[in-house]
């Protein structure tokens, strides 16, 4: 991963493990990205988690067709 993305996904982990993030992460991904793509993150990546959650409860199927092979 680049930087950008091992911060984003150290940032998602901790939110989602603590419900919240500590000022230094909070700090961290401020600096790098403002404080309007910071709240953009946070917004799109939960509502994603919601999508998720709603089909999980659902059963939703997944689509028919080729699916993406796992990365090691």
């Amino acid at each position: 991963m680049s930087g950008d993305e091992a911060l984003i996904h150290d940032a998602l982990v901790e939110l989602w493990a603590h419900d919240g993030w500590s000022d230094p992460t909070y700090a961290a991904v401020k600096a790098r990205f403002g404080e309007e793509a910071l709240i953009d993150l946070v917004v799109t990546a939960s509502y994603y988690a919601l999508l998720a959650n709603v089909m999980n409860v659902a059963r939703t199927a997944a689509p028919a067709g080729p699916r993406l092979a796992p990365q090691d």
